[in-house]
């Protein structure tokens, strides 16, 4: 949560404070500098970590020291603990009592069970009690405490903490989290990145072996035993991966950095811990085994006379068949690498041309402008927007319970006179103002906005999306206008009814909301600036709110801005997957233009005779290269479905998402045969150019 805190005529804005009982430190630990978990008994106390408690009282002794949250209430400093680690789920630099809420927040945190989204509730189970049980008892715990009609309408879940990352159920606005499709996604990446680099290597370890092959043949007329070439072999190899792991580690660490740098959501760093040695340990002996095997066996079965006679050629029978058979995997992968890619770049593009419908452009999301916090009043409202307006570059001003696409909204359950109470649908709960829909250009299909003369009467007037009256069953948006629905302890009227607007990130389905005309629960307010004049609209802003309420340090933000910050995570793993493809094309062309080099190499004598009895500059060049076109087109054929399945994969964590258009695949293909031919080309040409003389003298 993000306060503005105040210590000895000191303000300062702090944005990581969780607000916790005691039970939490028995669940979660800490490492006390001063101080104990005794201490939080006190209702006024306040922990800071260690860097916080620097930064604020510098070498001043903090123990003792008061803070005052939002002059609303005091805090006592009563313990220093070590600073936690980044990759946290709850992140924290101060700690305080939850009991101070109800002074800081006013009726926000409420005793009763009707809302939770303030934050998470944790329990920890005897080792005696299964979750199956305890969630068995939910039914009477609320049976037991809200009543048999409650019960049936009510369920709470549980979810085990190591899942937490993965699943949005138990989050609080403050947790990341991540698809288990987009970590399999990566997984598989990474796999493909190591199966390209190690078909690379092994292609080139078999295509190289006849000059190795000399060397083997003298040692085995010596007398030197399968298992003696074999070991030596394994040994250089693991030479060789080893200190590709060492190197690894080192640009991980540097890669990671970069990535921190360009995502906010969650710190990655490299934990060296005894299970993560034992991982890499178990993938370095993996790619030993998978990379030595086939060469080693290679090697082990060359006839010494036939190689010390040079008779041994790699670029016919069933050794070339490998080496063409592993070519076309590579280019498998790179193909699959690229697929995904595009439709990544697909959805992104779709993501910024689908209609929300509301408006997005030169709208400013602001925060904690006027004096009270979900206990603002109409004079406030309309002093704060008056003077906003002042400024000629800013054309309009609302409040409310975040936007429309807002990761932050009440929730309730509503049903009609029509409907059990037990039949109740939940929905999105929003408290608006009335120039809330014109700032936002939200399209009205029936009835009309709140306006002054139904806004303060004391009959309840609603507007409500499309969505809610369809699974009311409430008929069409005008047989809708004017119905009744029970929501929020009270029958309200629907006065106008919304066209469907995404109430999240494309990632789910529009969700029901109803929006109330109250100044109760506002916390963040929306200013439109005029097209060109971002600038001087948010200079006249931070001026005038500290002039109207000094105690606030300006806070806000470009809603385009706070729309895309949704996307954040996955736009890294969309730059990822570029970088990934683009490698995967670069290593499958550095393993292309080596073996073409040996095909070449070999092929000398046969291209110089071509040439003397007259084969032109072009056809010798078809017939190096033309074969590898029919393997990319073969690795096309089998890529397709591949990559189809993958980003299908991905694309369905999305509820709205684009096509997977043929022109993809045309082009996948397209880019990796046009990376394939421009890394033989250059090879092929200049093979192709060579006087025959030479080439006749070669061998």
């Amino acid at each position: 949560m993000r306060l503005y805190l105040h210590f000895d005529d000191v303000k300062f804005d702090q944005n990581e404070i969780l607000f916790v009982d005691e039970g939490y430190f028995k669940m979660f630990d800490q490492e006390w500098i001063r101080g104990s978990a005794e201490a939080f008994k006190d209702p006024k106390a306040v922990i800071l970590t260690e860097s916080l408690a620097t930064k604020l009282f510098g070498d001043k002794d903090p123990m003792g020291e008061s803070i005052d949250f939002m002059r609303r209430d005091m805090g006592i400093v009563k313990g220093i603990i070590k600073d936690i680690r980044k990759n946290t789920n709850m992140p924290y630099q101060m700690l305080a009592n939850i009991d101070m809420m109800k002074q800081i927040e006013g009726y926000y945190v409420r005793e009763d069970w009707g809302i939770t989204s303030i934050g998470t509730t944790w329990v920890m189970l005897p080792e005696s009690v299964s979750p199956t049980a305890m969630a068995d008892q939910f039914h009477e715990i609320i049976e037991d405490n809200l009543g048999p009609d409650y019960a049936e309408m009510l369920s709470f879940e549980l979810g085990p903490l190591k899942e937490i990352h993965t699943d949005d159920r138990f989050g609080n606005g403050v947790n990341y989290t991540i698809p288990n499709e987009t970590i399999y996604i990566l997984i598989a990446i990474a796999a493909v990145i190591l199966g390209t680099s190690l078909i690379n290597f092994v292609n080139l370890t078999t295509a190289q072996a006849l000059k190795k092959g000399s060397e083997v043949g003298i040692r085995k007329i010596l007398g030197s035993s399968r298992k003696d070439l074999a070991t030596q072999n394994f040994v250089e190899l693991s030479i060789l991966v080893f200190l590709a792991a060492f190197l690894s580690i080192w640009l991980a660490e540097v890669l990671l950095h970069q990535v921190n740098i360009m995502i906010t959501q969650v710190n990655i760093d490299l934990q060296v811990e005894a299970s993560s040695v034992l991982f890499a340990l178990a993938v370095s002996l993996l790619i030993i085994f998978t990379a030595g095997l086939y060469p080693t066996a290679m090697i082990m079965a060359f006839n010494p006379l036939k190689v010390l006679r040079g008779k041994f050629n790699q670029t016919k029978g069933a050794k070339a068949n490998v080496r063409n058979s592993l070519l076309v995997i590579q280019f498998v992968f790179a193909q699959v690498l690229v697929i995904v890619l595009l439709v990544f770049n697909a959805q992104f593009k779709y993501i910024k041309t689908k209609d929300l419908g509301y408006s997005v452009d030169n709208i400013v999301g602001f925060r904690d402008f006027m004096p009270g916090r979900f206990e603002v009043d109409e004079t406030q409202v309309a002093t704060a927007k008056t003077i906003l307006k002042e400024s000629p570059y800013i054309e309009e001003v609302t409040y409310g319970t975040g936007g429309p696409n807002s990761n932050f909204a009440w929730g309730t359950s509503v049903y009609t006179p029509e409907m059990s109470e037990n039949a109740s649908i939940n929905c999105d709960y929003k408290h608006v103002d009335i120039d809330y829909f014109d700032l936002f250009d939200m399209n009205l299909l029936a009835g009309k906005w709140f306006t002054k003369s139904n806004y303060y009467d004391s009959t309840q007037k609603v507007v409500v999306n499309k969505v809610l009256i369809d699974e009311l069953n409430m008929g069409t948006p005008q047989e809708a206008v004017g119905k009744r629905i029970y929501v929020n302890g009270v029958w309200g009227i629907v006065v106008g009814v919304l066209d469907n607007f995404h109430t999240d990130d494309l990632s789910s389905e529009i969700r029901p909301s109803i929006f109330e005309g109250d100044f109760e629960g506002y916390n963040q307010g929306f200013l439109k600036f005029k097209e060109g004049y971002f600038s001087e609209a948010m200079a006249h802003f931070e001026k005038v709110s500290q002039e109207y309420n000094p105690d606030y340090t300006p806070n806000y933000e470009l809603y385009t801005d706070e729309l895309a910050a949704n996307y954040e995570l996955d736009q890294l793993i969309y730059k990822f997957v570029n970088f990934v493809a683009i490698l995967a094309l670069v290593i499958g062309s550095l393993g292309l233009y080596s073996l073409i080099s040996y095909i070449v190499q070999q092929k000398t004598k046969e291209l110089g005779v071509r040439k003397v009895i007259g084969a032109n500059i072009e056809s010798l060049m078809i017939l190096l290269s033309k074969k590898y076109v029919l393997f990319i087109l073969i690795a096309t054929v089998i890529a397709a479905p591949l990559g189809f399945l993958g980003a299908n994969f991905w694309l369905e964590t999305f509820a709205y998402r684009t096509d997977i258009s043929p022109a993809i695949f045309i082009l996948a293909f397209a880019i990796t045969t046009f990376v394939a031919m421009a890394s033989i080309s250059y090879r092929t040409y200049r093979s192709a150019t060579m006087n025959p003389v030479k080439s006749l003298r070669y061998e």
